[in-house]
């Protein structure tokens, strides 16, 4: 579908489907569903998908595809739907298994700022065998204010 060709879109997508998913999967725990705990785990994906958004729109991937589409994906979106598969995995054996989701969210939550680093980084220095699109100026140019005092 013509939808999915944009990777923004579809890690969105992806992520609200698996927030539906397991808001349902909680409703039906027949004793206290608990959506403060499951907020949470969901607040450690946050800071992912959040930094992909953002270095995607900086930076596209050009010459990819969505992961979900034949052709390459990028590097950063490879790393992203990793993590996202890892985070589910690990939140279904939290519920399976009732392990604790609040350490889960801890747990996930360091992971953060190594992906999210890779993927600022990557968003304004290219690593070899990426996409070969220039680096991004890191620079910002100051621009006037239109409101002068």
């Amino acid at each position: 579908m013509k939808i999915f060709e944009s990777k923004r879109f579809t890690m969105t997508f992806v992520v609200v489907v698996l927030w539906l998913l397991f808001g349902l999967a909680e409703a039906m725990i027949p004793k206290n569903p608990n959506y403060v705990e499951l907020s949470a785990y969901f607040g450690s994906l946050a800071g992912l998908i959040g930094s992909y958004l953002w270095g995607e729109s900086v930076r596209q991937s050009d010459g990819t595809t969505p992961l979900f589409m034949k052709g390459k994906s990028s590097k950063r979106e490879v790393i992203m739907y990793a993590s996202i598969c890892g985070w589910t995995i690990m939140g279904i054996a939290s519920k399976v298994f009732l392990l604790d989701l609040v350490a889960m969210s801890a747990y996930f939550a360091v992971l953060t700022p190594f992906v999210s680093g890779y993927i600022l980084a990557t968003t304004y220095k290219p690593t070899t065998g990426d996409e070969q699109k220039k680096p991004v100026n890191a620079a910002v140019t100051p621009q006037p204010n239109p409101i002068q005092p």
